[in-house]
């Protein structure tokens, strides 16, 4: 006798059970109406309140009524390793120029979305070195723009003498480091101040400052500060710079936060000095 082997399936496509071994040419159709009818009425004699057929109890049905029979298999578990010294690694990318042996994977660091700036650069895959950093627009259809040291780590300090000054950031970022500045600890106050007065800048203590009325926040300051100058403000750990009425912070600090120090620096020195060479 011939026969067929069926894989049933639910309407979403997700198989039922085992493969089952049955005559060719079953009305599934026809057994699935009198399947439904034997459970209806075997509930209806029970008098049970409810009564559920499935697809799973179908393909029972089927095999205990010996219309179909099930299939003998063997379950095998087969993993292809796709990982470590078995991972595709493209031949194409570039070599190492560290290790020699790894290749170069192209991958994506900083986004800045403001500046439409995204770095990408090759890490190996050996030994994780990188090289070859360089920034592509994050939105192909728009130009990059150029960042004004906002996003240099731990920046504020140069960032704030750069803004109040006039002056460009690489410039003011190799004086600070002369005067310990790294983008780990950052620079302290004293250094600071030092390092805007090497670009001859004349900054004074804001003496405004010590009559505001109760907790002297940001808000309170930058409410009293004249619009015409141009000031550095220091909260806990961080500077800002204020120019010509202008809160310029690229941090976006609280208008709540303390002020524990406040300089004005003059228009008058601003306009006749040049940054050192």
């Amino acid at each position: 006798m011939k026969t067929v082997v069926y894989q049933l399936a639910e309407p979403n496509g997700a198989y039922v059970g085992q493969a089952v071994i049955g005559p060719p040419d079953l009305d599934l159709t026809g057994y699935a109406a009198r399947y439904r009818a034997e459970n209806y009425a075997a509930a209806e004699a029970n008098q049970d309140d409810y009564c559920f057929v499935s697809e799973e109890g179908f393909l029972e049905w089927l095999i205990a009524k010996g219309i179909v029979r099930p299939l003998p298999y063997q379950t095998l578990t087969v993993a292809i390793e796709h990982t470590g010294e078995h991972a595709y690694t493209p031949k194409h990318w570039p070599e190492c120029p560290s290790c020699g042996h790894g290749r170069g994977e192209e991958e994506m660091g900083r986004v800045l979305h403001e500046l439409n700036r995204a770095e990408w650069f090759r890490k190996c895959t050996e030994c994780g070195h990188t090289w070859g950093h360089q920034d592509q627009p994050y939105m192909g259809d728009k130009p990059m723009l150029e960042d004004d040291g906002r996003y240099v780590e731990a920046g504020c300090v140069p960032y704030s003498i750069s803004k109040v000054g006039g002056f460009p950031m690489e410039k003011v970022l190799e004086v600070c480091r002369e005067r310990g500045w790294s983008e780990q600890h950052g620079m302290d106050e004293h250094e600071g101040i030092s390092a805007a007065r090497s670009f001859g800048l004349n900054v004074e203590f804001f003496r405004q400052l010590r009559h505001v009325e109760g907790r002297v926040t940001l808000r309170r300051v930058l409410d009293i500060l004249p619009a015409g100058k141009n000031y550095i403000i220091a909260t806990k750990r961080h500077w800002l710079p204020v120019v010509r009425g202008e809160n310029c912070d690229p941090a976006n600090t609280s208008l709540r936060s303390e002020v524990l120090n406040c300089w004005e620096v003059t228009e008058e020195t601003q306009a006749s000095v040049e940054a050192p060479a």
